[in-house]
């Protein structure tokens, strides 16, 4: 189950923002983002959150690309990478998302 602030909310988000980076660009894609954060008060926490595992989706999409592994396994990887190494932003840890099954 994925719970707000959670692990597998910060997964989703980085996760989301890399393929749209994939298929639309940097710059679209951030647009279709701060389009879904809309609404909330630049002081909410979980917006503050949710942008900035937006933002490290982004840019390991643009780096994914440079390397040519800009596949849905290479994005995973690097969103559970960023999870382990603390790059993603989590507000209420324990909801640790598993990797799908190939």
């Amino acid at each position: 189950m994925d719970r707000p602030d959670s692990e597998s909310d910060a997964i989703r988000h980085f996760t989301w923002a890399a393929l749209l980076t994939k298929e639309l660009g940097p710059e679209l894609a951030q647009k279709f983002l701060d389009a879904h954060e809309a609404g909330l008060p630049a002081s909410d926490q979980g917006r503050a959150m949710d942008l900035a595992n937006n933002r490290a989706g982004i840019l390991a999409a643009e780096l994914l690309k440079r390397r040519t592994q800009c596949t849905f396994e290479g994005i995973e990887s690097e969103a559970m990478k960023a999870l382990t190494t603390k790059k993603l932003v989590v507000l209420k840890p324990g909801n640790i998302p598993r990797r799908r099954r190939k």
